[in-house]
């Protein structure tokens, strides 16, 4: 092929890698419309959803179907279980790093459980110390919203479950299935973001849905 005073004359081995970036490029720009379309479908959800009255979790009898579930506001009566408190690593707000914490929440008359996440706490100049907080005893109400467990997160090394304090255990990333098989408890799939107006929960700025966060 001569372009103005220029021959070009690419080789087989060219076109093969000019061919297959083409391919790579085209398969990212419907990757990315594949994830745009996902993102406005979970958006349009829980536009829907949010205008719902909360659910009582306590009663629901289909509270175990994720998807149907999912982005709802909930009302929740039991007991923050002490015995566990899961430190989600790797959170950044305001340009400090820290974790989410989570704490497995007992259903009140029921054998279930659900990881409550109760917000950021700043981590600790000394990574081998957790940070200090309180957990209340005793029955309580709680209101949050449904959501996904996060995006898994990076993961160091090959203990999951790493213990810095006597109930405190640092995560890489939050797997329900793990942390079930881990305490022994009946979890429900999904997590509850307490409402930034709830007490005994920490610094909360949840993002919107589609997020992962």
């Amino acid at each position: 092929m001569r372009i103005g005073h220029f021959q070009f004359a690419p080789g087989l081995w060219t076109s093969f890698v000019t061919t297959g970036l083409l391919v790579l490029l085209l398969w990212l720009g419907f990757w990315q419309l594949d994830r745009a379309d996902q993102k406005q479908a979970i958006l349009q959800q829980y536009m829907d959803r949010v205008k719902d009255k909360p659910v009582e979790l306590n009663r629901d009898q289909q509270r175990s179907e994720k998807e149907r579930m999912l982005w709802r506001k909930a009302v929740l009566h039991g007991t923050y279980d002490s015995r566990y408190h899961f430190l989600l690593d790797n959170q950044v707000m305001d340009a400090q790093a820290g974790y989410f914490v989570y704490t497995p929440f007992h259903l009140d008359a029921e054998p279930v459980w659900v990881l409550v996440n109760r917000g950021w706490v700043r981590a600790g100049l000394d990574r081998r110390e957790s940070p200090r907080f309180e957990t209340p005893q005793g029955v309580l109400k709680i209101q949050g919203m449904i959501r996904e467990p996060p995006r898994a997160g990076l993961i160091l090394g090959e203990e999951l479950f790493e213990q810095i304090a006597e109930s405190s255990y640092r995560l890489q990333h939050l797997d329900i299935d793990r942390v079930a098989e881990f305490t022994g408890l009946d979890f429900l799939p999904y997590i509850i973001h307490l409402n930034a107006d709830e007490p005994h929960g920490f610094k909360r700025e949840w993002h919107m849905a589609g997020s992962g966060r």
